[in-house]
């Protein structure tokens, strides 16, 4: 296997959930391939039983994939078909009169299959949630921003607080932290339809407590012409601003302040509504967000807590990953290193930080070689297509070469070689013995930070300038970018963080030739 290859398979493992972590996350009561039949032909497909509901996925590189389909076995009629002329074959005729055909590879999977296919008819479909009078979003009390909260009786599994970027007004606020939630809730449907994963959103608006400032007041009187209806001008002028506030201690300390303020305020109201809630929470920071959730949270293992508590800087929950998006934190860091986490050992984290960037993105820049300088020879972690669950060919290419994009310094793009073995069929097993935590197989063999998404608009690809003006929003509506969020949160939730460092052997497997 040649270097590139094995760096393909190790971000893979990165990004993605393995088959026995998935197993453990799922908890299926079966699952495995099967044969179905579908027009004229037989396809192959891994199956997924939960409950009374069989469902049924792709799997690229040996990962499961998008769901196909699903199918109702609770008082269902499963018929073995003629062993001579449809052998190892079983038709599954559902309540609502529709009709699958289905293979298996071996006898003994087939006898399998029907066995807990037999227990499944009796199992009753859990009721469907009751539509209620909720309005779409609800008011915190924290800040204006109306947000799509999990209902009280729900259990919770994961609270993300998002902390957005410069020159950002609450209406897009909202409307960004509402696309995020949608979209990864539209990707857990497709991906981990047999999971019960409820995530809820959080938001922090730290801009408004910003602007009320007297010293806001006294920068827009030295501005000339701002209420003059250039809409140009006013849209560069409300980044450059809060920029130059945050390179100002009084300002960066107050914004830190109403920051860790409104988090705690989120938390607070939200064990209210879930009291019996023992997942684990994240924060999400876009742009200058990310600078921002890093120095908090760095400050809650660095300083003395009864310093950060007379401070107001003290957070009432513990961090247990940190998202930064489109952020330039490696070029502040790069300035002005404090010290921070980042300036311990990568083995003495004590949470995982995902520098996630667009490679068109003109603001977020790279983390890793801050971390250490061998990191910067090797590219970033190539987050998988969520459709392919692969690394995606060149738009460009993949039209047949009609356009040709200029050169540029986008980072260079693998293909996996083409597998010609067939997958040997696996038997599904009743109580399969998982691998245990500090099984390697199941883990990062190295800690990586940073994380790109791929170029898979044509557009994009011929245009870099204008994949530049909308990379930098691209991150709440990418389902990329939501399969990474969700494939992590659930690899921690099992799994958790085993430390890990960087070694020159590890370093050896992911380096590339000058």
């Amino acid at each position: 296997m040649g270097r590139d290859s094995m760096s393909s398979e190790r971000d893979l493992e990165s990004c993605l959930l393995s088959e026995d972590v998935l197993e453990r996350v799922i908890q299926p009561d079966a699952c495995g391939y099967l044969m179905k039949r579908s027009g004229l032909g037989w396809y192959k497909y891994w199956f997924s039983l939960k409950g009374s509901k069989l469902y049924f996925f792709d799997k690229k590189s040996g990962y499961r994939g998008l769901m196909i389909g699903s199918i109702s076995l609770f008082n269902a009629k499963v018929v073995v078909s003629d062993p001579v002329k449809r052998p190892l074959e079983f038709d599954v005729f559902e309540k609502i009169g529709k009709t699958h055909s289905l293979k298996a590879f071996t006898e003994l999977e087939m006898q399998y299959w029907l066995t807990v296919f037999a227990s499944a008819r009796k199992k009753i479909p859990p009721p469907r949630p009751i539509a209620t009078m909720e309005p779409p979003g609800v008011e915190t009390g924290i800040n204006n921003i109306r947000t799509k909260q999990v209902p009280n009786h729900v259990r919770v599994d994961r609270v993300m607080m998002v902390v957005h970027g410069i020159g950002t007004k609450g209406d897009n606020l909202e409307k960004n932290a509402g696309s995020l939630l949608k979209t990864c809730n539209e990707v857990k449907n497709k991906m981990f339809p047999d999971l019960d994963f409820n995530l809820e959103v959080l938001v922090v608006h730290w801009r408004d407590e910003l602007l009320r400032l007297k010293i806001h007041e006294d920068m827009m009187k030295i501005i000339p012409n701002f209420q003059g209806g250039n809409a140009l001008r006013e849209f560069v002028m409300n980044r450059v601003l809060d920029m130059l506030y945050y390179t100002r201690d009084r300002t960066r300390n107050f914004l830190w302040k109403e920051v860790v303020t409104q988090l705690n305020g989120h938390y607070s109201e939200f064990k209210k509504r879930h009291p019996e809630f023992n997942g684990k929470l994240c924060l999400f920071g876009h742009s200058l967000g990310g600078i921002i959730v890093y120095e908090i949270a760095s400050r809650q293992v660095t300083d003395d807590p009864r310093l950060l508590k007379s401070e107001g800087l003290l957070l009432d929950f513990e961090v247990e990953s940190i998202y930064a998006l489109g952020s330039p934190l490696g070029g502040f860091l790069t300035l002005e290193f404090k010290l921070g986490t980042l300036c311990l050992k990568p083995q003495d984290l004590p949470y995982r930080i995902y520098n996630i960037f667009h490679p068109n993105d003109p603001v977020a820049l790279r983390l890793e070689p801050v971390v250490d300088d061998r990191y910067t020879p090797v590219p970033p972690v190539v987050i998988p297509h969520w459709r392919t669950m692969d690394k995606t060919q060149n738009a460009v290419k993949w039209l047949g070469g009609f356009w040709k994009p200029k050169s540029s310094n986008n980072l260079p793009r693998e293909t996996f070689e083409a597998e010609n073995q067939e997958e040997a069929p696996h038997t599904p097993n009743c109580s399969p013995e998982l691998p245990t935590a500090n099984s390697s197989k199941n883990l990062d063999q190295y800690r990586r930070y940073d994380y790109t998404l791929q170029v898979t608009s044509a557009i994009e690809e011929v245009s870099t300038a204008y994949s530049a003006m909308k990379a930098h929003q691209d991150y709440w509506t990418s389902r990329d970018t939501a399969l990474l969020l969700l494939s992590t949160m659930l690899r921690e939730s099992v799994i958790g963080e085993v430390p890990t460092g960087l070694d020159d052997t590890r370093m050896s497997l992911v380096m590339v030739p000058k």
